[in-house]
């Protein structure tokens, strides 16, 4: 094989509709790694640290002090601040609710029966269970992320 430019050309002569891809060079595949992938945008936040300092730092300033002083109020009051308690549980019932109903076995014995049974009945024209049934449940896995 000879490299062309990117290009893969081979010896032989070419098949009659085949289209030549380019073969990634050894840094491209080198930088889709994960590990590599990943923290790429980290230095890049860390540039932006300043302008948001800057743009923002009287708002923060105000909220911290607002906060602050309603949590003075409340300790004033003889009560306690449920609020961390309150995100706490909240938090719990969130992952709580993604571990046992967002996956995939949710989506098979629970939503493919519900559409399978829709795609006789009523709403038939509009569920394709033969053509769309992955993408069904990738919309299920895709939602379950959002919205928890």
């Amino acid at each position: 094989m000879i490299l062309d430019g990117g290009w893969v050309v081979g010896l032989a002569a070419p098949i009659a509709g085949a289209v030549a891809q380019a073969v990634p060079s050894a840094f491209h595949q080198w930088l889709e790694s994960p590990l590599i992938k990943a923290p790429v945008p980290i230095p890049f936040f860390v540039l932006l640290i300043p302008l948001f300092w800057f743009l923002f730092r009287g708002t923060w300033r105000e909220l911290d002090v607002e906060a602050q002083r309603n949590r003075g109020q409340i300790l004033a009051s003889g009560k306690w601040d449920s609020r961390p308690a309150v995100a706490c549980v909240i938090i719990a019932l969130i992952l709580t609710m993604q571990e046992y109903y967002g996956g995939g076995q949710t989506y098979q014995s629970v939503i493919r029966p519900f559409l399978t049974e829709q795609e006789k009945g009523v709403l038939g024209a509009l569920i394709n269970m033969s053509k769309y049934d992955k993408l069904y449940g990738y919309a299920w896995w895709d939602k379950r992320e959002r919205v928890a």
